[in-house]
């Protein structure tokens, strides 16, 4: 009788290890600078290993960006339900705070990652989500003011989001403070 071999680990607890040694190197060296190899020495598994988790390293930057994607495409929906354009503005900034403070490092590499928007465009359903956000945003007819006032307000929200001196702040704190610019701003 030929043994079976046990897996080492639980369904999807391989996969997940990858996607947490992926954001640890890419926040170190970028997406276009983590190789396959680097992502597989750092967990002391062969690269064939990685490749039995994920075909392709853009496969694994997908699954590194999935929790952020899947919360922002929940916030939109909620705040897209919302009665009047104020309201569903004011859902939108307080999602998108939200998901800036829940999802600190991933912010950090989105910020400072050119690769991340050229993979964004060519996944027609996180443009549409970014679209509909951006709707929420602006507004139906949105004036020269309101463009850069959201513009600043979601390049402040990265830039706080990722910034190593707000690193220390404790999570409300840093909700309730990036709230209250957000509001003021808006």
């Amino acid at each position: 009788m030929i043994p079976i071999a046990r897996p080492v680990s639980r369904r999807g607890e391989g996969r997940e290890r990858v996607v947490q040694a992926a954001l640890d190197l890419f926040a170190v060296h970028g997406i276009s600078g983590t190789s396959l190899q680097m992502i597989a020495e750092s967990l002391g598994v062969t690269k064939a290993s990685i490749y039995f988790q994920f075909r392709t390293k853009e496969e694994i930057v997908t699954a590194v960006l999935a929790p952020a994607l899947e919360s922002l495409g929940d916030l939109v929906d909620r705040a897209e339900g919302l009665p009047g354009e104020e309201a569903r503005r004011d859902a939108a900034v307080t999602g998108l705070v939200d998901l800036v403070v829940r999802h600190r490092r991933l912010v950090a590499l989105l910020r400072g990652d050119p690769a991340i928007a050229i993979m964004m465009k060519a996944h027609e359903d996180h443009v549409g989500v970014v679209d509909r956000l951006g709707n929420l945003l602006l507004g139906t007819h949105p004036t020269p003011q309101t463009q850069v006032t959201m513009t600043m307000l979601g390049g402040g929200l990265m830039m706080s989001g990722a910034d190593p001196e707000l690193v220390g702040l404790p999570d409300d704190v840093l909700r309730a403070e990036l709230l209250r610019c957000a509001r003021a701003l808006v």
